[in-house]
């Protein structure tokens, strides 16, 4: 098991982020025999650490404001 670091990359959307932290974030858990974080606390979790990149118009993970 490697203990890669997850890094934001800007060439891709917020999601994309997203996506590939938490395949990392399973994976990582999964080998330390822990538990998977559910959607809701993993999206939270990664919108307090990287929510500065979310284009300002946008909500996380892709929602727009009314």
């Amino acid at each position: 098991m490697t203990d890669e670091a997850f890094e934001y990359d800007t060439e891709k959307s917020f999601d994309d982020n997203y996506r590939k932290w938490y395949r990392m974030n399973c994976a990582e858990r999964k080998g330390y025999n822990e538990e998977i974080l559910p959607e809701q606390v993993a999206k939270r979790m990664f919108n307090e650490n990287y929510g500065s990149f979310i284009n300002k118009l946008k909500k996380p993970f892709g929602g727009y404001d009314e």
